[in-house]
């Protein structure tokens, strides 16, 4: 199947068909209203529409989708034309501006547009938090919905040195920054410092932005690094690939595990000079230390070692011993383990 306007070719019909409602949908103004055939003469409607869809021979048309039936051509294409549309509204999602009426089909778009836009654009600050409007009256909506002022809070906290007052306290402090050589916003790029976060923002948008290559798809974020944009990501995906030890905590970062582990590690200031080990207790570190006893037993029947005597008797019981009573030759004692009988013997000797 080759399209009639370009050097496409398809295996199937349906094919060509998508291309040539894709493609050529402006070269091809004279649709059917019934299956939504295409054709740039309008002769050629006419003739599908009589010889596929039987038009002016008041034929009953019925609906794929629905119930409906109608002798009307015109009506039955009317009706065909409310489920492409209910499809086409269920197939594409929209994501809106916040700050405009722009539409976009795709979220990165979307993302792109707000960089472009908008985030240049954000002139006005709030002096009591970290929130930015793109127009003053804006700017005075957020103040009067996040930071009203009652007559008590008026009292609260006020500047000392201007006309400045809050309600809150962190907000006055934010404040009074503006009144001091204190820049504690840093930028991550250079050695620049400001003293409000929104300078700061502005700095990086005008500046590193074509330093930043690699960007965050879902919501804009850039970084000059790769690391730190797949560490960045699994803040969406969820993922957590550093796993304690000690308990089911994982962590999305190294550093997030190390401050973690910590918790394990507290009160155990007893440690072993031989290797890694620490315990809370001294009895456990002297439990411990007899791992690296230079005295072993070793079963007289296998290839068993034991640090401890009672544990080669319990490993011979268990295993070598069937039921033998070893006696002392020399005295009544009466043991079920040879081992014990040879250290009994020693008494003698």
């Amino acid at each position: 199947y080759r399209c009639g306007m370009c050097s496409f070719s398809a295996a199937t019909k349906q094919t060509l068909d998508d291309h040539v409602a894709t493609r050529h949908h402006e070269e091809l103004p004279f649709m059917c209203g019934v299956c939504g055939y295409r054709t740039g003469v309008k002769e050629n409607l006419s003739t599908h529409m009589w010889v596929v869809h039987k038009a002016g021979k008041n034929p009953l048309h019925r609906c794929a989708k629905c119930p409906y039936t109608s002798e009307d051509a015109g009506l039955f294409a009317r009706h065909g034309r409310k489920h492409r549309k209910k499809k086409k509204r269920e197939e594409t999602k929209e994501y809106r501006c916040p700050d405009c009426d722009y539409v976009a089909t795709e979220r990165n778009n979307l993302i792109r547009h707000r960089r472009e836009m908008h985030l240049r654009l954000r002139k006005h600050p709030c002096e009591q938090c970290d929130y930015v409007a793109t127009r003053k009256d804006v700017l005075k909506k957020h103040i009067v919905s996040k930071h009203v002022l009652t007559d008590e809070s008026i009292k609260s906290y006020h500047c000392e040195q201007c006309s400045f007052r809050s309600a809150h306290k962190a907000s006055l402090l934010k404040h009074k920054q503006t009144h001091t050589d204190e820049r504690p916003y840093t930028c991550p790029h250079c050695s620049g410092s400001w003293k409000t976060n929104f300078a700061r923002k502005q700095h990086i948008e005008r500046v590193h932005m074509g330093d930043l290559p690699f960007m965050c798809g879902e919501c804009g974020y850039r970084t000059v690094h790769k690391s730190h944009l797949v560490t960045h990501m699994r803040t969406h995906t969820g993922e957590r690939p550093y796993k304690c030890t000690e308990c089911d905590y994982r962590a999305m970062k190294k550093g997030h595990l190390n401050v973690h582990m910590a918790k394990h590690t507290q009160g155990l200031s007893f440690t072993c000079d031989k290797c890694d080990f620490k315990a809370r207790y001294d009895y456990q570190l002297s439990a411990h230390m007899k791992t690296h006893a230079s005295v072993l037993y070793h079963c007289q029947e296998c290839d068993f070692v034991a640090t401890k005597q009672q544990h080669l008797d319990k490993h011979y019981k268990a295993k070598h011993c069937q039921d033998e009573t070893y006696v002392c030759k020399m005295c009544e004692f009466k043991t079920a383990y040879a081992s014990s009988l040879s250290l009994h013997v020693k008494t003698h000797s």
